[in-house]
């Protein structure tokens, strides 16, 4: 961390302004990806339990997942 803060100190200001548009530019580049990879909507986490008959039990899954899973 060190060696970031002297390098810091001594850059001139064209160098900072060149990395803080680098650094704007990739953070808009991930949001962008973010949002066309489907992942700017609603994700849930479940917990499930593996049972040692080889079922699987979610506690409280939300209705879009139940409609998702293929039937048996």
């Amino acid at each position: 961390m060190g060696c970031l803060a002297a390098w810091l100190l001594e850059v001139e200001a064209k160098q900072l302004g060149g990395l803080a548009i680098i650094c704007v530019m990739g953070l808009f580049t991930s949001l962008i990806l973010h949002e066309l990879a489907g992942f700017g909507g609603r994700q849930e986490l479940y917990s499930a339990d593996f049972r040692e008959d080889g079922r699987i039990v979610t506690r409280d899954p939300h209705p879009d997942f139940i409609a998702e899973l293929p039937e048996l």
